[in-house]
């Protein structure tokens, strides 16, 4: 018979190697995901991620998995979390996704962009030199797909380890936060031992100040207090998330011009292999993703154009650049589907200048 959450925790309180015996938890750094801090109280006190998470006062339910835990907290749960943290309900669950798929930014986060999840639960990527830095803390927005760059250390985030495989992931132990860690279904694609350590991954500087730019629009978007409409905020998202996908599918290595050579490399890859997919008629297969490798840095390419389009205070001018920078591409594709939302907004710009409206298929 499986015990009871409370009396787990009774059992638990009795050990003299649980964190109740010794009377204080690490304290959560400004910004780390939830996932980091269980981690680090399991390499404190000796436990397994999943007996720490417990421990602290997550709630084990059978056949749960922990992304679903640290998915968005339950009522139950926030008291013994508040004791252990140290933090009141609103900053615990900043350590969640809750305020990341609640938000008016919602359907961005909760979207995939050609394999680039908005909000990976399962994984994250990283910044070396800051995993170094904090001793093995991982930030919660590095799990956002718009997370491109660290802007303390100027450098593009890590996607995935060298070997391939996912960083920090939810069903590997806490020794994931320092090292790449092999599982069964990662050795089943063809991968072999690594032990790449993550503050060692190769990352590229960033240069390019409009991929910095762009990356400051996107994020100040969410924690800004400007006070706007529910209809305002949703627009501007639903403009961003379609700018993106107008670029994924039309957008030339004209279109980022100038940018560092590592994102134009990146989405010059992605370009080459979305042509490679196209069909006669124009579309690109709905199973298009960019290598796993490049996610981060042609995800900075997207925004980097999405954000000249979408958040520009001359939408007209900006859409005449895009026309004019991708016309031999749209005269070799004239069937691409492009969705022109009848309600106005950024598409309604490019329909005024001529594009064609087909129906998202």
């Amino acid at each position: 018979m499986i015990a009871g959450r409370d009396e787990h925790r009774d059992r638990a309180s009795q050990s003299p190697r649980s964190p109740q015996w010794f009377g204080f938890c690490p304290r959560p750094l400004p910004g780390e995901s939830l996932l980091s801090w269980i981690d680090q109280v399991s390499a404190t006190f000796g436990f397994t991620r999943d007996d720490a998470a417990e421990l602290v006062g997550i709630s084990r339910r059978w056949g749960d998995r922990l992304s679903r835990d640290l998915y968005m907290l339950s009522r139950d749960d926030l008291p013994h979390l508040m004791f252990r943290t140290g933090l009141g309900e609103l900053d615990l669950r900043m350590m969640t996704a809750e305020w990341l798929v609640m938000g008016p930014w919602a359907g961005c986060l909760r979207g995939r962009y050609y394999g680039i999840q908005g909000f990976d639960m399962m994984s994250s990527a990283a910044c070396p030199d800051c995993v170094a830095e904090s001793d093995g803390r991982w930030q919660l927005l590095w799990k956002s797909g718009f997370n491109v760059l660290c802007a303390k250390h100027r450098c593009y985030l890590a996607s995935v380890c060298v070997c391939g495989r996912r960083l920090h992931r939810v069903d590997r132990g806490e020794i994931s936060r320092f090292r790449c860690v092999g599982i069964t279904a990662g050795q089943s694609r063809g991968f072999g031992p690594c032990d790449q350590k993550v503050a060692d991954l190769p990352v590229a500087r960033v240069e390019d100040p409009r991929v910095v730019q762009a990356h400051a629009q996107v994020f100040g978007l969410i924690t800004s207090r400007k006070q706007r409409t529910d209809q305002q905020n949703e627009r501007v998202w639903s403009d961003l998330a379609w700018a993106i996908h107008l670029t994924a599918e039309l957008g030339t290595a004209e279109l980022v011009e100038g940018t560092d050579p590592c994102v134009a490399e990146a989405f010059d890859r992605f370009c080459h292999r979305r042509e490679s997919t196209r069909t006669r008629h124009g579309d690109v297969n709905a199973r298009l993703k960019a290598d796993e490798q490049d996610e981060r840095l042609v995800m900075a390419a997207f925004l980097r154009v999405a954000t000249a389009l979408a958040l520009s205070d001359d939408q007209g001018a900006q859409a005449m650049w895009f026309c004019d920078t991708v016309s031999p591409q749209w005269k070799s594709a004239p069937q691409v589907f492009i969705h022109l939302d009848p309600k106005g907004g950024l598409p309604q710009v490019f329909r005024a200048l001529g594009m064609p409206n087909r129906p998202w298929r």
